[in-house]
């Protein structure tokens, strides 16, 4: 599978990072899986609906987006499904902040939501 990378698409300032079940599989002894990936990501002064555009341009299917502007849920047929979630809180943009960089093996690294020490 080919590597996808959102930063230059969707996201302002800050680098996205893996959140939910992926993230905390980083930690866990015993992974749990999901059918999507969750994606925590700092919009600056651009919107949902630009990220939504952004990602329909890239093959992306945007299958709901919450009327609040909060959580945009999408899919693609290579990478599957995305919740991507914009950082609305002092707590999430200090997260987005701590997150590391993790090496997915085959060249792949991702940023990851990091345990508060």
């Amino acid at each position: 599978m080919r590597a996808w990378s959102s930063s230059s698409t969707i996201c302002s300032g800050q680098i996205p990072a893996v959140a939910g079940a992926h993230a905390a599989n980083v930690y866990r002894r015993e992974l749990r899986f999901t059918k999507d990936l969750d994606l925590l990501v700092s919009l600056g002064s651009r919107s949902m609906s630009d990220a939504a555009a952004a990602l329909s341009q890239q093959g992306w299917t945007v299958r709901t987006m919450v009327p609040e502007g909060w959580l945009l849920r999408v899919s693609h047929p290579e990478f599957g499904y995305m919740d991507v979630i914009a950082s609305e809180t002092p707590y999430q943009d200090e997260a987005l902040r701590r997150s590391r960089a993790v090496d997915l093996g085959e060249g792949a690294s991702a940023h990851v939501l990091s345990v508060k020490m």
